[in-house]
């Protein structure tokens, strides 16, 4: 008797979670008729009223979002004349313009919102990595700086502001910018990419390898990660890691001479002969007309010759 009960409750209970699934269903393909994408719905939404501004930016993030450059513009710029303080549409046309290498154009859509709102902090650090970019450190900085005035828990602002100070070798400084940047969003990156530099810089060997793998962890690293941490992994003896890492580094840049000497080197001292050679054989070949690299061209002729012979 205990068990037909059972089977029955089970029976209702699955009836019922299918008529649940099936309604939802329902309901879900009956949405998906009328609004098919994004498009269609903020197209839909405009034809009802013409005059919304997040109507128009919406359907601009939209055409954005699968390379249809000119119609996400033509709406940004809408969304705009029909509300000419509406902040998501600049923000979102700056972003636009900056993606598409109109520097300019962002520069003076972030002007404009510092001029509609002194207060605004994310035009002052968009405008601060306008400036970083054209490596205009002064005028970065004090958009950096203005930035975390109004809003201090802005990681990217002190992020940044570590790698002017590192640039500057204010080796200081750029802690204390990085280990602010890390205070607010620990998983960040490249923060740790930064701050592994500076111990670098410091001789803080084993603290740089850290920050550098800790990075490299939360996918925060790039091309100067990869190297300086296997420059680290060969001061320490440890060649094979040393050879792995300069691999990456290499993907970023393949045409980078140290990087390339040091794969090279790093084979040669894990026996592996054979690539060592072809790697200095490219290194040669590829940076043996660089006079500031003359001392590695030396020894790498060198080793050379001894592996032809022997």
């Amino acid at each position: 008797m205990t068990t037909r009960t059972s089977t029955v409750n089970t029976a209702v209970y699955h009836l019922i979670l299918l008529l649940i699934l099936l309604f939802y269903a329902a309901l879900s393909t009956s949405r998906n008729s009328v609004w098919k994408d994004d498009i269609t719905l903020w197209q839909t939404a405009i034809d009802k009223a013409y005059s919304k501004a997040r109507s128009h930016n919406n359907l601009g993030v939209a055409y954005d979002k699968i390379g249809l450059a000119e119609d996400a513009e033509k709406e940004y710029k809408i969304a705009i004349s029909l509300e000419p303080e509406y902040y998501d549409a600049y923000f979102n046309l700056a972003i636009f313009y900056r993606n598409k290498g109109m520097i300019a154009e962002a520069e003076q859509i972030y002007t404009y919102l510092i001029k509609l709102n002194p207060s605004n902090y994310s035009a002052y650090v968009n405008l601060g990595e306008i400036h970083m970019t054209r490596k205009q450190w002064d005028e970065a900085t004090k958009n950096f700086e203005k930035g975390i005035e109004l809003n201090p828990s802005i990681a990217e602002a002190h992020y940044n502001l570590g790698q002017i100070y590192f640039k500057s070798d204010n080796v200081k400084d750029a802690a204390i910018s990085f280990r602010r940047a890390l205070a607010i969003n620990p998983l960040y990156g490249f923060a740790h990419s930064g701050l592994g530099q500076v111990y670098m810089t410091q001789g803080f060997i084993d603290k740089a390898v850290v920050e550098f793998e800790q990075a490299i962890e939360l996918k925060g690293a790039d091309f100067a990660t990869y190297y300086n941490l296997a420059t680290l992994y060969a001061y320490r003896g440890d060649w094979k890691r040393a050879a792995s890492k300069y691999g990456v580094a290499l993907q970023e840049d393949p045409a980078d001479c140290e990087a390339i000497y040091g794969e090279a080197l790093s084979y040669d001292n894990i026996g592996k002969k054979d690539k060592a050679l072809r790697r200095y054989r490219t290194f040669i070949k590829d940076c043996g007309a660089k006079d500031h690299l003359t001392d590695l061209i030396d020894k790498a002729d060198g080793r050379i010759l001894e592996m032809e012979q022997g």
